[in-house]
């Protein structure tokens, strides 16, 4: 189980934390355990709650909400929810435009926007340090039919 961010593009909005809304699962493909997905993956990310252990996964030219660009780990220490916030947003934000390209402004402003799952207190305990960047589609709506990666090129 992990907690599901919006991370959201606008340096002003960085310090709120936003899940996203409903619950369950929804879409069609391989669903995933988020301990077993990869940079690359696109996935749906429509219709999660706050915390998620499976997401449903696709080939990049079905219909998709979202890709997974960076993949890292949390230093150890006790669990913080402010400190570990604070540093998947300056880690996602900093390697976004490695994955996306160096026009990431321009990319956002055509209705993406990037996320990230993040361990939970309970997870963290058991040694989850693990943070998943991704892009999605401000919408929520299965928008993308390619891959993210190299569009701000």
């Amino acid at each position: 189980m992990k907690k599901v961010l919006k991370l959201c593009a606008g340096v002003a909005a960085l310090g709120m934390l936003a899940g996203f809304g409903g619950c369950g699962l929804i879409g069609g493909g391989d669903t995933t355990d988020v301990f077993s997905l990869k940079v690359g993956d696109c996935v749906d990310v429509s219709g999660l709650g706050d915390l998620v252990s499976k997401l449903p996964t696709m080939a990049c030219t079905e219909p998709h909400n979202g890709e997974i660009y960076y993949i890292f780990n949390l230093p150890d220490g006790t669990f913080d929810e402010d400190a570990n916030w604070d540093a998947t947003v300056e880690e996602c934000m900093r390697t976004i435009d490695e994955y996306v390209g160096p026009n990431w402004d321009q990319v956002s402003s055509q209705g993406l926007e990037p996320g990230a799952i993040t361990p939970v207190a309970e997870t963290w305990a058991k040694g989850d340090r693990e943070v998943i960047c991704y892009v999605g589609t401000v919408s929520g709506d299965m928008e993308l039919t390619s891959s993210v990666k190299g569009l701000g090129r």
